[in-house]
């Protein structure tokens, strides 16, 4: 089971009314809700510009892992033993 820990909303270059969100997980993976990378799983526009952003600083992590486990109540530990539990 992988654990989304960092979202964003980018805006989507076709549709100025429309966003996407963009997610990291607690493997450093990225996804995100649009139908390319939905459907062809696809490293789409909307990733690319959050790696960018990231890289150059322009946009941050809310979340450390150990920051997002610590408002779950959980230890780094504690969130590996239950992975490796729900991994089984």
């Amino acid at each position: 089971m992988k654990w989304w820990i960092n979202r964003w909303r980018i805006q989507s270059s076709s549709k100025s009314n429309k966003y996407y969100t963009v997610a990291e997980n607690d493997e450093g993976e990225f996804g995100c809700d649009c139908p390319i990378w939905k459907f062809q799983r696809v490293e789409c526009s909307h990733i690319q510009i959050v790696k960018e952003g990231l890289k150059s600083g322009k946009l941050k992590r809310k979340y450390t892992l150990e920051e997002y486990l610590k408002t779950k109540g959980l230890t780094v530990q504690e969130f590996y033993d239950k992975k490796m539990v729900d991994e089984l």
